[in-house]
């Protein structure tokens, strides 16, 4: 448990699992919306999630150049993913480009937004009891908004 209570693993955890979600909800809303078929593919989504929850790290005393290089290091993991098992969202065939974009924007907005607010709190390196409690307590409140609504 304590080793959950450093930022850089609590946050790509948090981060794979709000983009996992996210995925979900995104296909099933626009699915609803526009009637073309959408799903979300699982590895793609956590892969992407977690590299996401560590580029959202707050930077903790790195300088500038190290987190760039780390982050676009990182990047070849969701790049990967995406090429060899396929995209997070994967539409139907006959579905329009203008249904995929805007689902694409919308998913990226629904993970990249949210995942900014909750991990704010959490620093890149060892955290206290209260900046951890505190980024779990913000993911299982939106987690809770989406699950029970």
């Amino acid at each position: 448990m304590s080793a959950l209570r450093f930022g850089y693993v609590a946050g790509p955890i948090i981060g794979a699992l709000w983009t996992f979600l996210m995925a979900i909800v995104v296909c099933i809303a626009m699915s609803f919306a526009t009637g073309e078929g959408l799903r979300p593919v699982m590895i793609p989504s956590l892969v992407f999630g977690a590299w996401l929850g560590f580029v959202w790290l707050p930077d903790g005393g790195r300088r500038r150049g190290e987190r760039i290089a780390w982050s676009a290091g990182l990047a070849l993991a969701p790049a990967l993913a995406f090429l060899l098992i396929a995209p997070a969202i994967v539409s139907a065939e006959g579905a329009g480009l203008v249904t995929v974009v805007a689902t694409w924007l919308i998913f990226a907005l629904a993970c990249a937004w949210p995942l900014e607010m909750m991990l704010r709190p959490l620093p890149f390196a060892s955290a206290t009891r209260h900046e951890f409690e505190d980024a779990v307590i913000r993911f299982l409140t939106g987690f809770g908004y989406i699950f029970f609504t």
